[in-house]
């Protein structure tokens, strides 16, 4: 397979020269000395001459070549002579030995390059080394010119370490980067971090609010439990429903549906109802409502089924068809089999949503309402009914 190489290397053939490589790589971690050496020129040449395609495919090669690929790897990552994308590649290959000796290339590469994008893709390349590149990263924070890229390959390594040196620059000047910081804490549900999100929900810029609203909703119940002698959650997040910018008010109202209390739910329904709630909110705010599996949801339900448009009608009613609570699945039916026998006239949608939500409620309740749709004038919705009318004579009702 080297033979072939070696000739396709002769006419210039890189592509080749990279295809014979890949298929012969498991054989060259077992090969000679000679044939390792001759498999590690070949891959060099393809890097120096080869297009974006072969060295792409080089990535997955050199790896496999040991310290004689790291060290020719280490001396390109270094030479500010070679090209920018020759010294992006070989930053690149060295995160890929998945070793530690290819911290210390890559923090001299961030510590004396002058090309930015070479000191970011060497900074993301030591944050695929996981770990053990957290203390060089953590030193980068201090240096101005190194700390955006610092934080952004910290926030890619999913590892507590991180905690302490993201919290050192929690208050960066770029409100981009504090979100950043935000976002990858909240991975962390460690009760010292709580205070740090409750002070981001008054950031003056929309971005990081938003992170700290979906981080506050992300602790799980038993660490709620935690926090209800030094905080009220779920106020909190109450008000980030009336907040200024509306992603961070859908955020909020997504987080409300996982805290799953009874007040949760009584705040997403007033939001619902209100006209001047703005439809994505409004849709949001159904969904979220959804996830609250109780007879205190089926009322609020029931309550702004007829208020609301077409469109938040259809949310409602899949939101109901999703029920998964046994008990209560019959009153679900019956909330929205009470809303089609009153209604004046429904949208095509709505009627064809309602088929499909008693099919999967799966309810004999639905059975005379589903034939009656059977005879409508609209075929759209005739044949919804008879499909849900077969999904539930072939359930076990």
């Amino acid at each position: 397979m080297l033979q072939y190489a070696q000739e396709a290397a002769t006419q210039q053939n890189w592509s080749q020269v990279t295809q014979l490589l890949r298929h012969c790589t498991a054989q060259l971690e077992q090969a000679s000395a000679t044939e390792q050496e001759q498999a590690l020129d070949l891959a060099l040449d393809a890097l120096l001459w080869g297009d974006f395609q072969d060295r792409w495919e080089l990535v997955k090669v050199l790896p496999h070549l040991g310290m004689p690929a790291f060290e020719a790897l280490t001396h390109l990552l270094l030479d500010e002579a070679m090209t920018f994308e020759i010294r992006w590649f070989a930053a690149r290959i060295l995160g890929a030995f998945q070793d530690p000796i290819a911290v210390e290339p890559l923090v001299q590469c961030l510590q004396s390059a002058d090309d930015p994008e070479v000191v970011q893709v060497a900074a993301l390349a030591l944050a695929s080394l996981g770990e053990v590149a957290i203390a060089p990263l953590a030193q980068a924070l201090a240096d101005p010119a190194q700390c955006v890229m610092a934080v952004q390959a910290l926030t890619q390594i999913h590892h507590p370490a991180i905690v302490e040196p993201l919290l050192s620059v929690v208050e960066h000047p770029d409100p981009a980067l504090r979100a950043q910081i935000i976002e990858a804490l909240s991975n962390f549900q460690q009760p010292r971090l709580v205070p740090i999100l409750v002070q981001a929900l008054q950031d003056p810029h929309a971005m990081v609010r938003k992170e700290a609203v979906t981080g506050l909703g992300l602790w799980t119940t038993s660490q709620r439990a935690n926090l209800t002698h030094s905080m009220d959650l779920f106020a909190l997040l109450q008000s980030c429903l009336h907040d200024l910018n509306l992603e961070v008010c859908q955020q909020a109202a997504i987080a409300l549906g996982r805290l799953a209390t009874p007040a949760a739910a009584t705040a997403l329904f007033e939001v619902i109802q209100k006209e001047t709630t703005p439809p994505p909110l409004q849709r949001d705010s159904i969904r979220a409502l959804g996830r609250i599996e109780s007879s205190q949801t089926l009322s609020y339900f029931q309550a702004v089924l007829p208020q609301i448009s077409p469109m938040a009608q259809v949310e409602t009613i899949r939101a109901l068809g999703r029920w998964e609570t046994i008990e209560l699945k019959p009153s679900a039916t019956q909330i929205l089999l009470d809303f089609f026998a009153v209604a004046d006239e429904l949208a095509i949608v709505v009627q064809q949503e309602l088929t499909q939500a008693w099919a999967h409620l799966q309810s004999s309740l639905a059975i005379p309402t589903l034939q009656q749709l059977t005879q409508s004038d609209i075929e759209t919705v005739r044949l919804h009914a008879i499909a849900a009318l077969k999904q539930l004579s072939g359930s076990d009702l």
